[in-house]
């Protein structure tokens, strides 16, 4: 099996485990009545609504005008929707390179901070954050796709002992603030960072790339 194929594989796994955690039922493909003999990669059901999802490596060429052809047959059909995803690489240098980012957003949301601008400070701390939860859970064999939120990859860490109680509820308040001040709205209250949260963005960003490096 190639790489490609095998996080292609790793990829559908969890892209099926996203879909059934949300109420879908995942579907077979192969006896779908779609056009042309199309059979998608994945398809799930979710009472009236049904989707069809199709795969893509990062270095697959694909005409795009067949893309469209696809996503007009799939949809018109009543409540069908058509997906494409892009596989994302296996883990590797590209997440060393990602948790490098980390800490220096880390060090630029403390500047932040520290110099007041606490909206732009609660934005860019989260990205760090999020970055190293999508690299932990990956080395926990659980790649997060697109779309994921971070609060829901804290959820499966937490669900999975690697955070606690406290390490969940700054997050989530972390993910409240980032939210509040990436639409333009200022903190309510304004105030600072916590150094709590700061100090588990360090520990979450260390041990992120402790798991990329082994």
């Amino acid at each position: 099996m190639t790489n490609v194929q095998s996080a292609e594989r790793e990829f559908a796994a969890v892209l099926a485990k996203d879909f059934t955690d949300e109420g879908y039922q995942q579907l077979d493909p192969a006896q779908a009545n779609l056009p042309a003999g199309y059979v998608p990669d994945l398809m799930f059901k979710r009472g009236d609504e049904v989707v069809v999802v199709e795969l893509k490596s990062r270095e697959e060429h694909r005409d795009l005008e067949n893309l469209r052809q696809l996503k007009a047959a799939v949809e018109q059909k009543p409540n069908w929707h058509f997906r494409l995803y892009v596989v994302p690489p296996s883990s590797g240098q590209e997440d060393l390179d990602d948790i490098t980012d980390a800490d220096k957003l880390i060090e630029t949301a403390d500047r932040l901070n520290q110099e007041g601008q606490f909206e732009a400070a609660s934005v860019v701390l989260w990205i760090a954050l999020e970055t190293s939860l999508r690299v932990l859970l990956t080395h926990r064999q659980s790649r997060p796709s697109p779309g994921v939120s971070g609060v829901s990859m804290a959820r499966r860490l937490y669900a999975d002992g690697d955070l606690d109680d406290a390490d969940l509820d700054l997050l989530t308040i972390a993910s409240e603030a980032r939210n509040r001040s990436a639409h333009g709205y200022r903190l309510k209250p304004r105030q600072p960072v916590q150094s709590e949260l700061l100090d588990l963005a360090k520990t979450l960003a260390r041990k992120a790339k402790n798991a990329a490096a082994s």
